[in-house]
């Protein structure tokens, strides 16, 4: 299950549409909906009420949701106590349950990405000195 389409889900959620959503993830329209296709597939089952002009939340969409906003100690506490398996979270920040194993599933690695007339270029150069729309530049420094 992916966690940009999960993130996708509570976006939607959160703010009511899926164009807004695209646009807080800096993402198309078409890419929230593949994500939100990815995850009804693997799901099987429908997350949005498409009958009407503005898309609703089905009761398995609600359930996704709540699912998938939890925090990473109170997960921790859930598996702890038995209610879950396992979970995915951030770092685990303490106080966390002693008895629980915490392995490291990913670490991000992000590309900067310039034409053939900047190739070599330090990043701190390349970007002082290119113009990047300020709603990049907000996104960049959230990612780090």
């Amino acid at each position: 299950m992916s966690l940009k389409a999960l993130r996708t889900l509570v976006t939607i959620a959160r703010h009511g549409t899926f164009a807004r959503a695209a646009d807080v993830l800096s993402l198309t329209p078409s890419a929230v909906s593949l994500h939100i296709r990815s995850l009804e597939q693997e799901l099987r089952v429908s997350l949005f009420d498409r009958s009407r002009r503005q898309v609703s939340l089905t009761e398995a969409g609600h359930l996704a949701v709540e699912r998938a906003e939890g925090m990473s100690a109170e997960l921790a506490r859930r598996v702890a106590d038995g209610e879950l398996d396992a979970a995915i979270t951030t770092e685990p920040v303490p106080p966390y349950p002693a008895n629980l194993d915490f392995t490291p599933l990913y670490q991000n690695r992000f590309w900067a990405v310039a034409g053939p007339d900047f190739a070599g270029a330090n990043l701190r150069e390349l970007l002082a000195s290119q113009p990047f729309p300020a709603r990049s530049l907000c996104r960049l420094a959230r990612t780090y």
